[in-house]
């Protein structure tokens, strides 16, 4: 890649001009223009395509013209070059143009004004048309590389073995009881065995290219398997390893889980049972597998496994079933691997949480990324209570819907329980239903990629402009745990500077009693409707920015021309507006705050009142109104400039250096503040006003208060 400058003057020009003097004639030309071109031709960067075409026969030499023949050409070429987005050929007479752009594209812009302009007319239509069709142009500016001309870098494919790459506790996390049935964890075929371990794979061509010359004894194999499946009572085996629990006598929901230990036991008892040693190879290999049982049962919520480590340690040669012992070179032995990774990805990815999901209920324990495992029939007796309660409390049926599949006026899902550390008590989760119909489905996909995502760009940009309005030098909402201890270190950091000591500190932290289920949706949408009455309409435009370094593409939406750009990265204008008025942000979100509704036991249920964690939008809507109770409290607009309010959703931490503040903030939090409905958890306000400290655990991160030497604090701007 070279600058603008270096690439016509050393690469372009001499493909269509022998004249030395001519060219030196337009180097001239290029160094004694004006400082906006100079600026460019440095700024500018440009890589040869490595497919070239003979580009368009333009035969206008006015500039906007040659632009439009070139997208013409590359439209009609179906490239994938970015001066092609937002594009199509038209169709009908109602088009005056044989080409026209649903959206602005901004590099087609760009290039027909300004320097480009004074560009064409330096270097000639022939070389102009060359640079935009066959060409990749980048411009640097803010940090990150805005690409104007020239083809998309490919989407990095994904992992194309035939074998699961990872396998992950995704596959056995949140699965009701009955959508695994024990008599359905293994085929009742050979043939159906096979297919299943063999050709459930994406790209699974080169392993069965493979398979047959190799395999014949894995099928006997398979079919003892199945023998062994229908004789063993799995009831039985379960039992011995996992004892009736009596709910009523235990105290937390961990006391009522089954450990991880005695979930493992009872699945290598599975396995020894229906797995003969031939699968295996050896007792060595038969141990090796064994021991990585506990690797998948242990992985936390988001963890995952490459299978390449679930095979490591396993003696190829030892495995008949996968052909002779001799004569096994390198290129063998690739191929027996990569067999092998398909049947233990098959192991580990299929046949383990089908097992797991047959016999538990799993999830993690809220606030943490633990996986607990709870017999079906215990799960039943301690969420049934609350369920109960849950609903006479909080919902009513609605008898507007009669089909939660067709029903398109609500937005319907299912609950999700996540235990809490206190015996029933459990975080209500919204999850929306899938539907099966591929209409059905490919509408759900609209409306997640042009109504959700969109709206939730535009609740996300209204809140960061009217928080950045009312902000205060230390005091914050917070995105993420991972931004406490940054916070809390430069508040303290301010401490030092102006005392030169370090005073004490005082601290309140408190969270909202039942968070979601207590927002006053009327107050909390008037507060989000006179904020969004200040704004204009809004744009939202897709863009993409390319990691180089990492090879994947991540794609951010824009409002109101508002880009977050990432550094040193690829900017790609992905020619997708979408224009949203005000009332049409009010009346979606207003729909997802009245109309979501749940299912269960078939019967489709409304709130009363609050919201339901996890539908659409209902985290800005949680923030909207707590920014709003902050700003409006008496109690929090204090003009002492020694604290620091930090809040991440329900969850509160002041910290001041004034007693009488924290005492003051203390007293109105025990009292609530009933104006936003908004009552805290008793049993979880703490302070150190009567017992001094400087420690304390907020939103799962350790934070001390106390003066800490300057190389170990953190600092972030």
């Amino acid at each position: 890649m070279k600058s603008l400058e270096d690439y016509i003057t050393q690469d372009l020009l001499s493909s269509f001009c022998d004249n030395e003097d001519a060219i030196e004639n337009i180097r001239f030309r290029l160094t004694g223009t004006d400082d906006q071109l100079k600026h460019a031709l440095s700024n500018v960067f440009v890589a040869r395509n490595s497919v070239v075409s003979s580009g368009p026969s333009v035969i206008s030499t006015e500039h906007a013209s040659v632009v439009d023949e070139c997208i013409r050409f590359l439209v009609t070429n179906r490239s994938n070059n970015v001066l092609a987005y937002g594009y199509k050929v038209a169709k009908n007479a109602d088009v005056l143009s044989t080409v026209h752009c649903e959206s602005t594209n901004f590099s087609v812009a760009l290039l027909k004004c300004g320097i480009w302009r004074t560009l064409h007319k330096i270097i000639g239509t022939r070389p102009f048309v060359d640079l935009i069709v066959n060409s990749v142009i980048y411009e640097f500016k803010d940090g990150h590389f805005r690409q104007i001309a020239g083809p998309t870098h490919e989407h990095p494919a994904r992992f194309g073995q035939t074998f699961h790459s990872t396998v992950g506790s995704s596959s056995y996390l949140y699965r009701n009881k009955g959508q695994r049935k024990v008599a359905d964890i293994l085929p009742t075929t050979v043939h159906l065995f096979w297919l299943q371990i063999f050709y459930g794979t994406e790209h699974s061509g080169e392993v069965r290219r493979l398979l047959e010359p190799r395999c014949p004894y894995l099928r006997i194999i398979l079919h003892q398997i199945i023998r062994n499946h229908q004789r063993l009572n799995y009831r039985i085996v379960f039992r011995a390893f996992c004892r009736h629990k009596n709910v009523e006598a235990c105290a937390t929901h961990q006391e009522l889980q089954t450990s991880a230990n005695t979930v493992i036991r009872f699945l290598t008892a599975i396995l020894v049972k229906l797995f003969p040693l031939e699968f295996f190879g050896s007792k060595h290999n038969k141990s090796v597998v064994m021991s990585k049982v506990s690797a998948l049962v242990k992985l936390n919520v988001h963890g995952r496994i490459p299978v390449d480590l679930l095979v490591e340690g396993i003696k190829i040669k030892d495995l008949r079933w996968l052909g002779k012992r001799a004569r096994i070179d390198s290129t063998e032995a690739t191929r027996r691997g990569i067999i092998l990774k398909v049947v233990y990805g098959w192991l580990f990815g299929e046949f383990l949480p089908s097992l797991i999901t047959s016999f538990f209920y799993c999830t993690e324990l809220s606030a943490t990324q633990d996986i607990l495992f709870f017999d079906f029939d215990v799960w039943s007796r301690m969420t049934q209570p609350f369920l109960t309660s849950y609903l006479a409390k909080y919902l009513t049926i609605n008898e507007r819907c009669s089909n939660h599949k067709i029903n398109g006026e609500f937005t319907h899902g299912f609950l999700r329980l996540t235990p809490k550390t206190k015996k029933d008590d459990f975080r209500v989760i919204f999850v929306p239903l899938k539907l099966k119909s591929t209409d059905q489905l490919k509408t759900q996909l609209d409306q997640t990629q042009n109504t959700t995502r969109l709206m939730g760009n535009v609740l996300h940009y209204v809140l960061a402009k009217t928080e950045s309005q009312h902000k205060t030098t230390f005091s914050n909402r917070l995105y993420s745990p991972l931004r406490v201890l940054p916070a809390i270190d430069k508040f303290k950091r301010y401490l030092m500077a102006k005392y030169q000591e370090f005073p004490p500190i005082y601290f309140v932290k408190f969270d909202i009693r039942s968070c979601y289920d207590s927002i006053p949706r009327t107050k909390a949408e008037s507060i989000i409707k006179t904020i969004i009455d200040c704004f204009p309409d809004f744009y939202v435009r897709l863009y993409s920015f390319f990691d180089s370094k990492r090879n994947i593409f991540k794609q951010r939406y824009s409002v109101n021309g508002e880009v977050a750009s990432e550094s040193k990265s690829v900017f790609i204008d992905n020619v997708r507006t979408t224009f949203l008025s005000k009332d049409d942000v009010l009346n979606t979100l207003h729909d997802q705050m009245f109309n979501c509704s749940i299912t269960y036991k078939g019967v489709c249920y409304l709130r009363k009142a609050g919201l339901f964690q996890g539908a659409g939008f209902s985290a800005h809507v949680v923030d909207f109104l707590y920014n709003d109770m902050v700003d409006k409290e008496e109690v929090f607009r204090d003009n002492n400039d020694e604290k620091l309010l930090l809040r991440l959703a329900d969850d509160f931490l002041a910290i001041s250096t004034s007693r009488t503040y924290i005492a003051k903030l203390e007293k109105q939090v025990r009292q609530g503040f009933s104006r936003y409905n908004a009552f805290a958890n008793a049993d979880k306000v703490i302070s150190n006003l009567a017992c001094y400290t400087t420690k304390v655990r907020f939103c799962a991160i350790d934070v001390d208060l106390g003066v800490s030497e300057p190389q170990n604090m953190r600092f972030d701007q």
